[in-house]
């Protein structure tokens, strides 16, 4: 059987929207099925931190992950009355909630105006 070029392509990205685009690591740890995250997460530097906050409240509200130059996975922090950890480091970054480290949302660079001394690195939804 012969496929058309345009055929093909459409079996690829049809076959696209069942990739997973959480780390296996995340999913290995975790029972928990993919669904959007109810809130995002920004992960910025202040002078002496790095720090997170929740997506669309004011950078004043974050909180200290960690010293700036140190490792930040794997330190919890508590947003909204959740606990969370920034994994991946060394690489592509996601953030875990909870004891169970279950995925909570995949990070990308992101950059904007910087606000009460914190300049934003990443966000994640």
């Amino acid at each position: 059987m012969k496929f058309s070029l345009a055929t093909a392509v459409s079996f690829i990205v049809a076959g696209a929207g069942f990739v997973n685009a959480a780390p296996s690591e995340a999913m290995a740890n975790s029972n928990d099925t993919m669904a959007a995250a109810p809130y995002g997460i920004n992960l910025g530097e202040t002078f002496n931190n790095v720090v997170a906050w929740v997506d669309g409240q004011s950078k004043c509200n974050n909180v200290v992950v960690a010293a700036k130059n140190t490792n930040p996975c794997n330190i919890p922090f508590s947003l909204n009355g959740n606990t969370f950890k920034i994994q991946g480091c060394g690489g592509p970054l996601w953030i875990t909630q909870g004891s169970g480290n279950s995925f909570w949302a995949n990070c990308g660079s992101f950059s904007e105006g910087d606000a009460c001394g914190v300049h934003t690195t990443y966000h994640c939804l």
